[in-house]
């Protein structure tokens, strides 16, 4: 979900809302005419975020905010049968947003647990 601050905003924090831990997740932070603008993720939770039981949930709600399973089994079974210069385009775009899904959940969980 798309959405725009007057200030630079954090790039994760953990809200609590009706007894639930959240994670609110700020992708691709950048300054517009608008104010900041950035993608938000939200990952809902227990308290305390670990690497064990955390990791894989946050790099699936970050990727399945840009790809539903509909979508993503397009992108696969397109590369896999016909590997077009599109379909290799949305494989490589997909492939480009997992890694940056991992390595943001490898961010959040690292900066949690110091």
């Amino acid at each position: 979900m798309r959405q725009i601050y007057e200030t630079k905003p954090l790039p994760f924090e953990t809200v609590r809302f009706t007894g639930t831990m959240t994670t609110i997740i700020r992708i691709g932070i950048e300054e517009t005419e608008e104010g900041w603008a950035c993608e938000e993720v939200y990952y809902d939770h227990k308290e305390p975020l670990t690497m064990e039981k955390d990791y894989a949930g946050i790099i699936a709600a970050i990727v399945r905010s840009k790809y539903s399973a509909d979508d993503m089994e397009a992108v696969i079974n397109n590369y896999l049968l016909t590997k077009t210069t599109l379909h290799k385009a949305e494989w490589n775009e997909m492939q480009s947003w997992r890694a940056l899904a991992k390595a943001t959940a490898e961010t959040i969980l690292t900066n949690e647990e110091e």
